[in-house]
């Protein structure tokens, strides 16, 4: 895996993709999310819990994006994930943002009662979502040299 992960970075082109859609997803994490008001609302502990889970995602799904856009290129066919790259980063994007983001965004699908519902107010779907990113490139990343899809 980390053979096939060094394969990537040895390649410009994947390694500006992975910069790229790392600067994209960080800018627009940026943007969005105000230090002060995180603190003041919630405890220091959690904003830093939240900074690092942000970063650990725009990692893996740049990483992701990387792979996936490898093995396009070279096998001319996108591999099924089964959707988990997918689920994880609509679950990481919807909840990776800001506390009062989140509700609101989640508001407009109907999931602020379930957030509710969760102790750690979202904290877990932001676990959730990282842990299927890294299953995703582990799959990936183990089979990078392989095409898994068979032809009908």
């Amino acid at each position: 895996m980390i053979k096939n992960i060094s394969l990537i970075f040895r390649s410009y082109l994947y390694t500006s993709i992975f910069v790229i859609s790392f600067l994209a997803l960080f800018f627009l994490w940026y943007m969005f999310f105000d230090y002060e008001l995180s603190i003041g609302n919630l405890w220091v502990a959690r904003t830093y819990i939240g900074i690092v889970s942000n970063l650990i995602f725009n990692f893996l799904f740049a990483l992701f994006i990387s792979g996936q856009v490898y093995k396009i290129r070279e096998f001319k066919k996108v591999e099924n994930n089964s959707g988990q790259w997918l689920i994880g980063w609509i679950l990481g994007s919807i909840f990776m943002w800001c506390p009062s983001c989140t509700i609101s965004i989640a508001s407009y699908v109907g999931l602020s009662g379930l957030l509710s519902l969760l102790p750690w107010g979202g904290m877990e779907v932001k676990l959730l979502a990282i842990l299927l990113l890294l299953w995703s490139n582990y799959k990936i990343y183990t089979n990078l040299l392989t095409c898994n899809i068979k032809k009908k």
